[in-house]
């Protein structure tokens, strides 16, 4: 081991195409999970982790390739040194979600890996049209500078932008799945590069730029997949905030005429009140004032708890309750603000009571109301409850799946997508069950924490 070490050390590490390949290794590593800003300090740092992750790679690698074993082993040796470093870095790192770290490893390393294989079997490949040493030199450091493109690719088409875990499952699955299948067929090139015939080498040139194009246009793929569905997601929630907006207008106004109505009769009323009290018909009188204070005190709205968000919100649902032919109860405690966004609030509930309504229609049980209550605790949570009647005909399991009766079947499901990604957000959780005939939905958003954050919006 001590000899294959000082072999390594004193032959391989510091060969040129060894030195750039693993610059090039650790450059395309940092620029994957470093922020990237246009200062001094930045590019410093970034060169800095550019130079600690070529020691430790080169040292790892030596490390491996010390280790006594056969060709397969050497060829191998790096493959596992330069996995296990990407992976390690990540970890420390990597300032993105799990998922996403897991998609930027798997895709890079077979990408990467593809390139490398291709950096052996070209100069083969091409000896008839351009032999000479030079030639072999000029394609593998092609080849390998070119390497630098793939983590910009995937931070072009970050998956971090997307911001949402679920719904993306599917393209990551298939992003990790094809990623590892390509680093497979890259390492079995790669162990038998020097014992393929040419049209072996030719065979596996085609399959493996065949694997590299489509892991990158597999990848651009599955991006723009969960780009579409979250797209489709803000859509939908801009779509419930101005239906909840419109609302909120169209109650304003109802409730401007019902005030000039009664600034209008105001003048009548006291001119009969002083004509009644003028000539003492004081029972006349107190049978007039008792039928002007109903006529005062109708409210203004059909719910009010001091948010105006809210108040928008179970007022609009009220409204789609009654042509619906369902009761909708609802009570809240909360403040006159609360530190969430508006949109992301109306999206919540609107989806929620939606749900119930639907529910509560599907299920024929018009006799029994759903209900609504909200709550700010003293521990900092937002408590949210919504649960509807149930037909005793469908089972727990067909309810829990969320069928839907909506026109459009093609956005059944993103509701509740939206619903979960805004619970996510505001560090909450959300519980969905059947139980005595009700199906209910718990939700617990932080408040206090939501109040700590930058940027946070009161509604």
């Amino acid at each position: 081991m001590a000899e294959n070490l000082v072999h390594y050390w004193t032959n391989v590490a510091f060969e040129p195409s060894m030195v750039f390949t693993n610059v090039m290794y650790a450059a395309c590593v940092a620029v994957l999970f470093r922020p990237i800003k246009r200062s001094v300090r930045s590019i410093l740092l970034l060169a800095a982790h550019i130079a600690v992750l070529y020691i430790v790679l080169t040292s790892v690698n030596g490390l491996f390739t010390s280790i006594p074993g056969g060709r397969e082993w050497r060829s191998a040796a790096m493959f596992v040194g330069n996995a296990l470093v990407l992976g390690v870095y990540a970890v420390a790192f990597g300032r993105y979600s799990p998922a996403v770290r897991v998609v930027y490893c798997v895709s890079f390393f077979a990408a990467e890996r593809c390139v490398n294989v291709l950096t052996g079997l070209l100069p083969s490949l091409l000896l008839d049209f351009a032999p000479g040493y030079w030639m072999d030199i000029v394609i593998r450091f092609v080849l390998t500078g070119a390497t630098i493109l793939i983590p910009l690719f995937l931070r072009r088409f970050g998956w971090n932008k997307l911001g949402a875990r679920r719904g993306g499952a599917g393209g990551i699955v298939f992003v990790v799945v094809y990623s590892v299948f390509s680093i497979m067929t890259a390492s079995y090139c790669t162990l038998a590069l020097g014992d393929m015939s040419r049209f072996v080498s030719g065979f596996a040139f085609v399959a493996i730029t065949g694997c590299a194009s489509t892991e990158i246009l597999g990848y651009w793929l599955a991006y723009h997949m969960q780009s579409s569905n979250r797209e489709n997601l803000e859509l939908l929630a801009i779509a419930a905030e101005r239906e909840s907006s419109e609302e909120l207008l169209r109650q304003t106004d109802e409730n401007i005429d019902e005030l000039r109505k009664i600034r209008h009769d105001i003048k009548n009323w006291i001119a009969n009140m002083r004509l009644l009290l003028g000539s003492g018909q004081y029972d006349e009188l107190r049978e007039f004032f008792g039928s002007v204070e109903e006529r005062v005190n109708v409210p203004l709205s059909g719910f009010d708890c001091g948010n105006k968000i809210v108040n928008a919100i179970v007022n609009l649902e009220l409204r789609k309750a009654r042509d619906m032919s369902v009761r909708l109860d609802a009570k809240a405690a909360v403040p006159p603000e609360l530190p969430f966004s508006g949109s992301d609030l109306c999206s919540l509930l609107t989806n929620l009571i939606d749900n119930a309504l639907e529910g509560a229609a599907r299920g024929g049980r018009t006799d029994e109301p759903v209900k609504v209550g909200m709550r700010l605790a003293a521990d900092g949570y937002l408590y949210i409850t919504v649960s509807n009647p149930v037909s005793f005909a469908e089972s727990k399991k067909e309810l829990l799946s969320a069928r839907t009766t909506k026109k459009d079947p093609l956005l059944h499901g993103y509701g509740t997508r939206i619903a979960d990604e805004i619970v996510r957000r505001y560090n909450g959780a959300i519980n969905r069950g059947v139980a005595d005939g009700r199906y209910t939905a718990d939700v617990m958003l932080d408040a206090a924490g939501c109040e700590k954050k930058e940027g946070g919006h009161a509604v």
